[in-house]
């Protein structure tokens, strides 16, 4: 609804000077974008509850065939699967098609929106969008690498905050310690946990700053 509210050029071009618009354009600009924020509230919390409905039923049905289906594991079969596997998929793997249905409809509503947006800015800015259209698909393959080195790292943070919340006893500790390894592998523990926030900070503010750089062409 937001994306395709237009009434804010005619504001602007009322409120230049030397506009010959009568003065109850304004006041209907004015109205008609509070109107289009309100229907925009109303129909995305209806939005944002029905799909957070479909993903709690998709998520209850899948827990439940992959519980049924472990009750009739064969002892051959569950040689072959973990109880941590099986955890994994009634609560992480479940979990994720709950979150899907948030996003779900953007597969067909984003590309719509951005040829909405690029027709509209060609309307006011002409071929200069062309720039910002190079820039934004140029984006895409870095965005797919910090996304993919972004889940790596993710998955490399739980590790390492897991070990690092480790309570190591005196025992294990003067077990490393007779290996030569003790004091080294607490140092690389803690200097890979900082590299990985590090990286990870960076990711964030490359992700955050690509929609600003792109407003500069």
């Amino acid at each position: 609804m937001h994306d395709l509210s237009v009434s804010s050029w005619y504001l602007l071009a009322f409120l230049e000077p030397g506009s010959t618009e009568p003065r109850w354009h304004g006041y209907a600009y004015a109205c008609l974008m509070f109107v289009t924020a309100f229907i925009q509230s109303i129909v995305l919390h209806q939005y944002f509850r029905i799909q957070t409905l479909i993903g709690m039923d998709i998520r209850t049905v899948l827990i439940s065939a992959v519980y049924r289906k472990s009750l009739r594991l064969s002892s051959a079969a569950r040689c072959n699967s973990t109880t941590g596997e099986i955890t994994n998929l009634m609560s992480i793997d479940a979990q994720r098609f709950c979150a899907l249905m948030l996003n779900i409809h953007a597969l067909w509503s984003a590309p719509l929106q951005v040829a909405v947006a690029i027709y509209l800015l060609w309307g006011e800015l002409g071929p200069s969008v062309l720039a910002g259209i190079g820039i934004l698909l140029a984006m895409i393959p870095i965005n797919a690498f910090v996304a993919r080195k972004s889940k790596i790292l993710q998955v490399r943070g739980t590790v390492l905050t897991a070990v690092n919340h480790a309570n190591f006893t005196k025992r294990s500790l003067s077990y490393l310690r007779q290996l030569g390894t003790g004091k080294s592998f607490s140092f690389n523990i803690f200097r890979e946990f900082a590299h990985f926030k590090n990286r990870r900070q960076a990711n964030f503010v490359l992700i955050q700053t690509g929609p600003l750089n792109l407003s500069y062409f």
